[in-house]
């Protein structure tokens, strides 16, 4: 329930977000075409430029890259929803895994909907044919029927040929069921890792059993022993207190600050919360700190020192936070911290 009422909140600017998408790939793709049309037309660039824009320009007329780059765009829609979703700083594993489950569903959908895909392709035809190119000969010339001889087949006549729609579906086919198992694993070894978590801790709550209390406490850390009959008691008050107070607790998020104001009546289901809300989900905002070093500390700050880079790096990374700062307000105080003479111009 939680988790579709958040995706739901957040198709509604995805959907705009999608339309800009799609906008901005023709816009790209004219823009290359223009600049690649230029640089053939233009005096002052050299054989070998002119001769390269040439072989790009008529490459992106074809029909093979126009078809991949349609297909490509509908699929990295999907992808780029779920990947800016899972990057995220405020996102938990049980988001995560129903994040992952929704787009691998999505792809499916996708794979199995052979109208849908064949409409792709016939739009993508209609456009390469609106560019003055002619795909189903290009096509057949691309991909004619090699007969192998007599002397290797006896019946070489009984080699099937594709038609244009029926070569691209098994190729997209392809690229989807790649992409279909990998997000799958991903999402098998989290539903074996959270489970746990998600089965206990997951709104509406209700009363649990042993056996999954006794599979959570198993992602304690070791060093905190925590009694599964114990926590199941405590855990059970919880309950009856969210019920007895008529607190209505929708999110996940909300049930975690629920039990952080409650954490001194029921220290262990606080210390549950906690360990999903803190268990690790992408290492994202990691590789975007070493990223920013070498944006920082460039050849012209060599000689700086490590308390000083440490500041930068952290202004950096903290953005969001240091935007948000009144620079004439730090710079009244800094004023005030000392009596300082300003030369007079």
């Amino acid at each position: 329930m939680e988790n579709s009422l958040k995706l739901r909140n957040l198709s509604k600017t995805r959907w705009i977000a999608r339309a800009e998408s799609i906008r901005a790939v023709w816009m790209s793709y004219e823009a290359v075409k223009d600049t690649l049309s230029a640089i053939k037309a233009s005096r002052d660039s050299d054989n070998n430029a002119k001769a390269s824009a040439t072989d790009l320009y008529d490459k992106m007329e074809s029909v093979n890259f126009v078809l991949s780059i349609m297909f490509m765009k509908n699929i990295m829609i999907k992808s780029k929803q779920m990947t800016e979703a899972l990057q995220a700083e405020n996102l938990n594993v049980v988001d995560a895994m129903t994040i992952i489950m929704g787009t691998v569903e999505s792809l499916k959908r996708i794979n199995d909907d052979e109208k849908a895909m064949d409409d792709e392709i016939q739009a993508g035809i209609v456009f390469a044919k609106k560019l003055g190119g002619n795909p189903e000969a290009e096509f057949s010339r691309k991909h004619r029927v090699r007969r192998p001889p007599r002397r290797i087949d006896d019946n070489p006549n009984t080699q099937a040929e594709l038609s244009i729609f029926q070569f691209y579906r098994r190729e997209f086919k392809k690229v989807l069921d790649t992409q279909i198992v990998q997000f799958g694993d991903n999402l098998t070894q989290c539903l074996q890792a959270v489970k746990p978590l998600a089965t206990v801790l997951q709104p509406p709550l209700k009363q649990p059993n042993l056996e999954d209390i006794s599979e959570l406490v198993k992602l304690f850390p070791s060093k905190m022993l925590v009694d599964s009959d114990v926590l199941q008691a405590e855990f059970h008050n919880f309950v009856n207190y969210v019920d007895l107070t008529k607190t209505k607790l929708e999110y996940l998020a909300e049930a975690a600050k629920f039990s952080e104001v409650c954490k001194s009546a029921f220290p262990l289901t606080n210390r549950a919360f906690r360990l999903l809300m803190t268990a690790p989900v992408t290492v994202a905002q990691d590789e975007r700190t070493f990223s920013r070093l070498k944006i920082i500390k460039t050849y012209l700050r060599t000689t700086m020192t490590d308390t000083r880079l440490e500041s930068l790096m952290l202004l950096s990374c903290e953005k969001d936070l240091t935007d948000s700062i009144n620079i004439d307000t730090i710079s009244a105080r800094w004023v005030e911290l000392k009596s300082r003479r300003i030369s007079a111009h």
